[in-house]
C-alpha cells in the first residue's frame, strides 16, 4: 500500500511540474506569436500629459481588431451611437453630411504586421484605411501583452499633448 501512495504521491508531483513548465514555455514564446488571434475592442482614448483620459469615438466604442500569424492585421473600430440608416438605399446618393457623420464614427485599417520583442514595440504597415492619410505609412506603437488584455499605445503628440491607448480583450 505504501508503494501506491509513493507512487501517487510521485505521480502528482509529476503532474504539477508538467504543468507549470507548460505555463513558463508560454510566457516565453515571442510576442509576435503570442498576439495572433481576435481582439474585441475594450477602450481607445486619448490621454493627456496629465494622465486625463477622453474616449474617442465613445465611451463604449465597439471593434475588433485580426491579427494572423503571416502577418497581416485588420482593425475596425465604431462608435456605436453614430446614425444607424442613411436616408437612401444608394451611396452615391447620400448627402454629404451623413458620409461625415459614418466617417466620424468609424476607424477602420489593414496591412502587414510585426513586432521588435526587446523594444516591445507593434509595427504596422498601413495598406489601407479609412483615413488616406495613412496608406503607406508605417507606424511604430508601444505593445503590452498581460494575459487576454492587449494594449496598444501611440506615441504622445507634440500638437495636441496626448497619446492614443487603445486596449482589447482576446476573442475566445
Amino acid at each position: 500500500m505504501k508503494h501506491f501512495q509513493a507512487f501517487g504521491t510521485s505521480l502528482m508531483l509529476a503532474m504539477s511540474m508538467s504543468g507549470l513548465a507548460i505555463e513558463t514555455h508560454a510566457q516565453q514564446r515571442p510576442l509576435k506569436e503570442q498576439i495572433v488571434g481576435t481582439w474585441s475592442l475594450v477602450s481607445f482614448d486619448a490621454v493627456g500629459t496629465d494622465g486625463s483620459r477622453k474616449p474617442f469615438l465613445s465611451s463604449q466604442p465597439k471593434g475588433i481588431f485580426m491579427v494572423d500569424g503571416a502577418g497581416r492585421y485588420s482593425l475596425v473600430l465604431t462608435n456605436p451611437e453614430r446614425p444607424k440608416k442613411w436616408t437612401g438605399g444608394n451611396r452615391e446618393a447620400i448627402p454629404a453630411e451623413e458620409y461625415k457623420s459614418a466617417a466620424m464614427g468609424l476607424v477602420a485599417q489593414f496591412g502587414n504586421w510585426s513586432v521588435d520583442d526587446g523594444s516591445k514595440t507593434f509595427i504596422r504597415k498601413v495598406e489601407g484605411a479609412l483615413n488616406p492619410t495613412l496608406a503607406g505609412t508605417e507606424q511604430k506603437l508601444g505593445i503590452t501583452l498581460t494575459g487576454d488584455e492587449l494594449k496598444i499605445v501611440e506615441a504622445t503628440s507634440g500638437i495636441t499633448g496626448t497619446r492614443v491607448e487603445t486596449a482589447y480583450r482576446r476573442v475566445k
